[in-house]
């Protein structure tokens, strides 16, 4: 909705017309919506922010923004295989707690946290520089769509028609870290972008937590450092953010799934839960013969409970 205002109106009033003809042509078009600073499904936490967007445009489901676990998860455009065993990691244990991710759409890190996300079954906000009738980078056209039809959000604060510039990206990370009650980082090189959101959210008092990188590749020099600096931020697990900021396992359904499992299906689910264990740990765990424990892993791969990895390793 576009709630009336006078602060709103004022602006509203000092526009070109032929520009607002523009916008609000655009904003029936692509299916945009808006909301202001005097609506009440703005997000309230970005009231609190130093440069309070007026206006916020949005596709999907704005209600999101209300949720109290969002958790803002960015790093390098470049990760290396670690760090993107790590985002992946990291994101599917947070989401499978009920946490909503937030990220910027970016390549890398961006990307596949928005992916993961979904890939876990949970939802994800993208923060965009630009204007939602404009994505960038455009290769990521389909994955904006599909985070609005798995219920996630795109958002951003600027008009749909606007196509971003250098600074929009570092004016736009404020809002990633300003909708959250934390920001991870995953892999940041010297004079990263990620290292302006870590700057943010230490500025708006947000819990910040970075994750350890190779010391020897270009990706990971900001992060150590900012590690080396701030070395309370250091983490190396998702339970370790999980209890840093109380984040129950045993969410009531707004995260995690209520899963309709047989007793030995639920046996196997205990036993992986939070981790990753391979055919030989789930024989030891849960007592099974090889052949039946087999067939139910088997069986819940099919039905999307668990996730068969390389090197005959299950997850969740």
């Amino acid at each position: 909705e576009i709630v009336d205002g006078k602060l709103f109106n004022n602006i509203i009033n000092s526009m070109n017309e032929n520009y607002l003809a523009k916008v609000f042509s655009a904003l029936d078009k692509n299916q945009v919506r808006a909301t202001t600073v005097f609506s009440e499904s703005y997000p309230e936490r970005l009231k609190e922010i130093k440069e309070v967007p007026i206006v916020l445009y949005y596709k999907g489901d704005i209600s999101l923004v209300k949720n109290r676990n969002l958790i803002c998860i960015v790093g390098t455009r470049k990760p290396s295989t670690y760090g993107k065993e790590m985002t992946e990691w990291f994101t599917n244990k947070l989401v499978k707690a009920g946490v909503v991710t937030v990220s910027g759409l970016a390549y890398g890190v961006d990307g596949l946290v928005a992916t993961t996300t979904i890939d876990s079954g949970g939802k994800t906000i993208a923060v965009l520089a630009g204007g939602l009738s404009s994505i960038y980078p455009p290769e990521h056209n389909n994955l904006a769509k599909e985070i609005v039809d798995t219920g996630g959000l795109l958002i951003s604060e600027k008009p749909p028609l606007y196509k971003p510039f250098r600074n929009n990206f570092l004016e736009r990370n404020r809002l990633m870290s300003g909708l959250s009650i934390a920001t991870i980082i995953i892999q940041a090189g010297e004079g990263s972008g990620s290292l302006n959101t870590a700057g943010s959210a230490i500025e708006q008092n947000r819990e910040l937590f970075i994750v350890p990188a190779n010391l020897n590749l270009d990706q990971s020099r900001g992060s150590n450092e900012l590690i080396s600096k701030l070395p309370h931020t250091f983490v190396s697990s998702p339970q370790d953010i999980l209890d840093s900021l109380n984040i129950s396992c045993n969410t009531d359904g707004k995260g995690r799934k209520e899963l309709d499992l047989t007793d030995d299906e639920k046996i196997i689910y205990n036993a992986l839960y939070g981790e990753e264990l391979n055919f030989d740990d789930l024989l030891d765990r849960t007592n099974f013969d090889p052949k039946t424990l087999n067939s139910l892993l088997t069986r819940m791969e099919i039905s999307g409970i668990i996730k068969k990895l390389t090197n005959n390793y299950y997850s969740l």
